[in-house]
């Protein structure tokens, strides 16, 4: 069961809710969600790792997109690089490291 009590449709505790209106609308993904897909998008398009494409893409676009990108050597040596680099980043611990530090008592001064 979803925080929000939904068995059936559980996704929708992460609904972000708008209050600017008579009605509560909601949006899916949520605005930061889509910027970063956004940005990660590109970042890996730009250093030809991938190819991006607007969220109306045909399915036939898409498809045609990912037999190209599949079928491109240098898009798959790009991706093997950004990988390893992504992995030698140690994202995990490092982000452990600094929640650890924001939790940790600032000695007063």
């Amino acid at each position: 069961m979803a925080p929000n009590g939904n068995t059936r449709w559980p996704h929708t505790a992460l609904l972000t809710r708008s209050t600017s209106g008579p009605e509560r609308q909601y949006r899916w993904p949520p605005k930061a969600q889509i910027l970063n897909q956004v940005l990660i998008g590109r970042a890996i398009e730009e250093e030809r790792a991938g190819a991006m494409l607007p969220s109306s893409s045909a399915p036939a676009e898409i498809r045609t997109v990912i037999e190209r990108v599949l079928a491109d050597d240098s898009c798959r040596r790009e991706a093997q690089r950004l990988g390893k680099a992504i992995r030698a980043t140690q994202g995990t611990e490092t982000a452990a490291q600094l929640l650890q530090s924001l939790m940790s008592p600032t000695p007063s001064r």
